[in-house]
């Protein structure tokens, strides 16, 4: 899939299932909606940031293993960082079965985009 497809896809499922997942958790509450839509817009913006940081992070470490698994804790927590500070501002009412979820599929979302950059790169230096 080429990478602009890869993003723009991506990106956009985010936004459905975080939204979705966030409007179905917090459906007693009042702001639902808003929870939900920043949920929402929140998981498709850091989907793009995520699919970028993956790749400049690999740069930093040495093994095929570190280049996946550190780069994805290290977003995974401040995806979880930036997500309570949101959502706590804004009141949501169930903040972690909120964005608990969201950033485990994130952690092996960024994993997968891990192995694919290295893939990538190895075709490119045959």
């Amino acid at each position: 899939m080429h990478n602009s497809s890869y993003n723009k896809i991506s990106a956009l499922a985010a936004f459905i299932l975080w939204f979705t997942w966030t409007y179905l958790v917090n459906s007693s509450a009042d702001n639902v909606l808003t929870s939900a839509l920043f949920q929402g817009l929140i998981s498709s913006i850091l989907t793009l940031v995520m699919i970028k940081l993956v790749k400049k992070f690999a740069r930093l470490f040495k093994t095929t293993w570190m280049k996946i698994i550190y780069p994805s804790f290290i977003i995974s927590t401040l995806c979880f960082t930036s997500g309570f500070v949101v959502h706590s501002t804004i009141n949501t009412s169930q903040v972690i079965k909120t964005i608990l979820p969201a950033v485990v599929v994130g952690f092996i979302f960024c994993i997968i985009t891990g192995i694919k950059n290295i893939i990538s790169e190895e075709r490119e230096n045959v």
